[in-house]
């Protein structure tokens, strides 16, 4: 009781789960003796002229975010540039500053209305636009759809989210981005969340799969289409197969930014019986910090332990699975996002979308089946950059054995559901192409139906499930998919680039074919499941972090805690987070860069600071592609009050940011034309000269020095003229 009476104020202490050793973490996810870690920023953030301009942002939040959006706004027309940014990274600056790079129309493809709402309000309060029609969603549910439908067929639409089933089964909005796709006003196509392409498709929003052939018809016609690729974590599978799908050859960029949270603490607890287990996770709800997720295997776990609370005194909890909805869904997020209650039981289809920045704990009562998909479901914790909790309390024997089941058919069933596609009446061919109807029933199955002929929906499921299969590892490709009118039933125009699976009837040769398949799969899934399995029988004698660095081959070590060590495991903050070197495309000099410098690849300016800015503004209507400079202060003066219209896809750097992507031989951040500010002839500015006179040497660049002074070096006995293949001038002679 609180000792005096005060209103509006409650005296509180705090009550720790007795089962949890490290009671530091749930202090710091209660936001008590919460410290910051310390960020020292190695690198210049600034952004650029056009940035500024358009969102009124001076400087990026990281280094990663600052080499995503500009490697996003140099990907060349017709390329395909996946991306990778942290959770809570910027991913969303990306989306906007490339859908105004160009006139012209980008569409975002998210997977929830939810976050489709979310992001045009995002837009719409960083772009200084007056016209809210510039920035719109679709959807099915929208009132003002034909108002929606008459921007975009008016070209007023700028940048437009929608979700994949909208995209693809609305005949209308088909017909309508099909018009402005022919007048190639459709400039850029952008999967947010990318990585659940491959998650979903078998059993789950199959519209998803039909983005491949749609994207394809799209840039068959309008080939300077470009396609991004964004999330937060992809597996190297992952990436391999987004690649097939949804890139030309030759025409594929990488802008690796991958890096582990730096918010959950992680505390894994075993029980010994089922009962055990029960009254622990009853105590984790009560303890743990809210608002929490709790993460169940099946709709039927989610109402028994919904009971099983409800009988404990603990109310206003909700359930969200497969088997909720869509309508009780949209009034669930709602709720949720707007505080209405703090406990959400769930499975995986709760998740994707809902970006809720306050979650503190995320509680797994199951192990999922492999590290991926147990980061995916804990991301949704502590995206507000504050500590948050990720607990799992499992019975290790039991939900180890549950979490191995693989979803893999057997060989036999895979051949004969895909032999029954193949061998269908009225199928029609040509050649290798043949539409399959995947709602045939497969002939090993046949006696237990009527004399109708359609299968039932489990049988449409499966027949998808073994065309992705098939398409994941090589053997068809797909080149279209629709739905028959007014049913749930899609038609896959494939073509079979294995001729094994050409064949009418069983035999060896599409077994052994079958069997690669179907041992690649299962080793797969084995691997991921061993990684997450070793993960808890060693929780405590093992970073609990181990599994993500095999899972996520680029990021570097990261943990901030779990039950094998209490301080944080890591890379030091301000670091650049560029985890692949991107050595293509490389930009050409312009044709009037080349007419304005003559037969010089470098030329020297010498200047005063009156005189940069109007220089480099020159250098801009040329071409310019780089710009570093060892004097911010005249830079950010560039950036806000530059008056020409500047390249989106111009490159603002320090001498640091440009001797990490020189180093790492970074060529399709550093090609082109060069402009380099020298403020003074100091140690640092001849060490980083010595390093642009050794190091970057492209067969076709531009390299233009600023200098105060031609200064005469006693030690070489040389001038700073004779050290540049090329002539100095003085900056009147350079800007006439």
């Amino acid at each position: 009781m609180p000792s005096r009476k005060r209103l509006g104020t409650i005296n509180a202490t705090f009550a720790l789960p007795s089962c949890i050793k490290n009671q530091e973490f749930i202090e710091n996810a209660f936001l008590r003796n919460l410290t910051y870690e310390k960020s020292e920023q190695k690198f210049s953030l600034l952004t650029s002229p056009y940035i500024y301009k358009l969102t009124g942002y001076l400087y990026f939040k990281s280094m990663s975010q600052k080499l995503a959006v500009n490697g996003a706004l140099n990907t060349p027309g017709g390329y395909t540039t996946l991306v990778s940014l942290p959770t809570g990274g910027g991913k969303s600056l990306i989306t906007q500053t490339v859908a105004y790079q160009n006139e012209g129309m980008t569409i975002v493809i998210v997977p929830t209305i939810s976050l489709a709402i979310d992001q045009v309000r995002v837009a719409r309060s960083n772009i200084k636009t007056d016209n809210p029609d510039e920035i719109l969603y679709y959807s099915s549910g929208i009132k003002d759809k034909r108002r929606v439908i008459d921007c975009i067929k008016n070209k007023k639409v700028r940048l437009l989210f929608i979700s994949p089933e909208a995209l693809i089964e609305n005949q209308l909005f088909v017909e309508v981005v099909k018009e402005l796709n022919s007048s190639h006003f459709l400039k850029n196509i952008i999967i947010d969340e990318a990585h659940i392409v491959l998650d979903w498709g078998g059993f789950f929003r199959v519209d998803y799969q039909c983005l491949e052939p749609w994207r394809k018809k799209l840039i068959a016609e309008n080939p300077q289409m470009r396609t991004f690729l964004l999330s937060a974590t992809f597996t190297e599978d992952d990436i391999e197969l987004l690649r097939k799908m949804f890139s030309e050859p030759d025409g594929w960029i990488e802008i690796r930014c991958d890096e582990l949270r730096h918010e959950p603490r992680f505390i894994c607890i075993k029980a010994n019986t089922a009962d055990d287990k029960m009254y622990t996770a009853i105590e984790l709800v009560r303890k743990l910090p809210h608002p929490m997720i709790v993460y169940v295997s099946n709709p039927y776990e989610a109402e028994i332990f919904k009971k099983a609370l409800e009988r404990n005194g603990l109310n206003d909890i909700y359930t969200f699975t497969g088997k909720t909805s869509a309508e009780e869904r949209n009034k669930l997020i709602d709720a949720w996002n707007n505080n209405e209650f703090d406990v959400m039981i769930a499975t995986s289809a709760f998740g994707v979308g809902v970006d809720k920045p306050d979650v503190r704990t995320v509680l797994h009562l199951y192990v999922p089946e492999s590290p991926n998909a147990y980061y995916q479901e804990l991301g949704r914790g502590g995206r507000d950059g504050l500590p948050c909790i990720s607990a799992m309390c499992v019975i290790p024997s039991t939900d180890l054995n549950a979490a191995k089941v693989t979803k893999v058919l057997t060989a036999e069933k895979i051949s004969g559901r895909w032999l029954s596609m193949l061998n269908q009446k009225d199928q029609v061919r040509n050649n290798n192409s043949i539409l399959i109807d995947t709602s045939v029933k497969p002939f090993y199955n046949i006696e237990s139906y009527s004399d109708d002929e359609t299968g039932s929906s489990i049988d449409i499921n499966w027949n998808i499930y073994v065309l992705l299969l098939l398409r994941r590892y090589d053997r068809i490709i797909i080149d279209e998919i629709f739905k028959k009118p007014a049913t749930d039933t899609y038609i896959f125009a494939i073509i079979v680039k294995d001729s094994r699976f050409l064949k009418s009837i069983e035999d060896d040769e599409i077994i052994d074919a079958i069997n690669d398949i179907r041992e690649a799969e299962v080793n797969k899934l084995t691997g991921a499941y061993k990684m997450i399995s070793d993960a808890v029988k060693k929780s405590g004698r093992d970073c609990w972090s181990e599994m993500f660095y095999s899972t996520y081959m680029k990021v570097s070590e990261y943990c901030a805690g779990c039950d094998y060590h209490s301080e944080v495991i890591g890379i030091e903050h301000g670091s650049c987070s560029l985890k692949k070197p991107v050595n293509k495309p490389v930009k050409q000099v312009s044709d009037e860069m080349q007419n304005y410098c003559g037969n010089s690849k470098e030329v020297g300016v010498i200047y005063d600071d009156s005189s940069i800015v109007q220089a480099i503004e020159k250098l801009c209507c040329f071409g310019l592609n780089v710009i570093v400079s060892s004097d911010l202060n005249n830079i950010t003066e560039f950036i806000r009050n530059t008056s020409n219209k500047i390249d989106p896809s111009i490159q603002i750097m320090d001498g640091n940011e440009f001797r990490y992507l020189l180093k790492q031989r970074n060529k399709y951040f550093l090609s082109g034309t060069f402009a380099f500010i020298f403020s003074s002839y100091d140690q640092r500015t001849m060490s980083l000269f010595n390093d642009i006179k050794t190091n970057l040497s492209l067969s076709d660049e531009n390299k233009i020095y600023f200098v105060h002074n031609d200064k005469f070096f006693d030690k070489i006995g040389k001038r700073f003229s004779e050290l540049i293949e090329g002539p100095i001038i003085p900056v009147e002679g350079f800007l006439n």
